[in-house]
């Protein structure tokens, strides 16, 4: 995945230390819960629930303060990422020769870089969001293995219906977001060569026509495949949504009946249920911005690529002359 490729290489350890934060914030995350029911439970119970609220506090500031730190240092991960890929694709197209960046087009150097640079810093949020959202996941389900491992079964079942469901759809996503790209480029690239001919255009009307068609079908094209990439995520949210629903109808329905449990557990395990599908479609809301995520980077690596073809050759420097003696 070139996403992950390109945070390795840009700093593993930087990228071990978003890890750890996004794991102890989702650590901290899951313990609130835990410990909100903990409480609730011990007023049921007519006790105090003292510890339960000084633990509830200290939870607190750990994952307020890990999750702060964690999207600070991603965010400045792949600024520094995206930096450094400004920075090669700067130093690339100085070596490219000037006869065959003349037969390039130049628009997609400008338009394609800008987009898939902006497109990867805007994921940066969102991907760490995600980081944090699994090891919250990770440790909720601990808990409410520990709580109820019927319930447990079935969130897990519910997860590996809607994993399944996203990697059936994942390779038409994929190929939905390329298309989306490589039409973007594709109007960049006709409003650019508008713009270079302009005066051509003007005088001829029906260069002018068919300019304004052509830019129309492409606009339609365009729009379409945004509105199926649109209507592809909503109904796979729906779906996924559905899943849990069953899910959340299972731990209080069925659950009940075939094991002893009290009013008081379901209302935990309902609890934590409903607190894990809220994380969990989120969670996977963020597979497509990943899917757009890897298409920009890809862009940026084939640009990458073109720009290495269109190089000339890296002749040796001669060292200066001292003194001239003769032409």
């Amino acid at each position: 995945m070139q996403l992950i490729d390109l945070l390795r290489k840009e700093s593993a350890p930087r990228l071990t230390k978003i890890l750890t934060l996004a794991m102890l914030s989702g650590a901290a995350n899951a313990a609130l819960v835990a410990l909100i029911n903990s409480g609730a439970s011990a007023v049921y119970s007519s006790h105090a629930a003292t510890r339960q609220f000084l633990l509830f506090l200290l939870a607190l500031v750990i994952y307020g303060v890990t999750k702060v730190q964690a999207e600070v240092a991603g965010k400045e991960l792949f600024d520094a990422a995206m930096a450094r890929q400004r920075v090669t694709l700067m130093e690339k197209l100085l070596f490219v020769r000037l006869d065959r960046l003349e037969r390039m087009r130049n628009s997609d150097i400008i338009a394609s870089s800008a987009r898939n640079i902006g497109h990867v810093v805007q994921a940066s949020d969102v991907i760490v969001y995600g980081l944090q959202s699994m090891f919250m996941l990770f440790f909720s389900a601990i808990y409410l293995m520990y709580l109820s491992p019927a319930a447990f079964l079935a969130v897990g079942g519910g997860l590996v219906l809607a994993a399944l469901y996203r990697h059936s759809s994942r390779e038409q996503a994929r190929t939905g977001q390329e298309k989306i790209i490589a039409t973007d480029s594709d109007l960049s690239h006709m409003m650019a060569e508008t713009l270079r001919g302009f005066m051509d255009v003007k005088l001829n009307a029906e260069r002018r026509g068919a300019i304004h068609r052509a830019y129309n079908d492409l606009v339609a094209v365009n729009s379409r495949l945004v509105n199926d990439a649109t209507q592809e995520v909503v109904r796979a949210r729906m779906v996924i949504q559905s899943i849990f629903y069953c899910v959340i109808a299972a731990v209080v329905f069925l659950i009940p009946r075939f094991s002893d449990v009290y009013s008081v557990e379901i209302l935990e395990i309902t609890a934590v249920v409903l607190f894990l599908i809220g994380y969990l479609a989120g969670f996977l809301d963020i597979i497509p911005m990943m899917a757009r995520t890897n298409a920009a980077l890809k862009g940026l690596n084939t640009l990458e690529a073109e720009l290495d073809e269109l190089a000339e050759e890296k002749q040796m420097q001669t060292p200066p002359v001292d003194r001239f003696e003769s032409l």
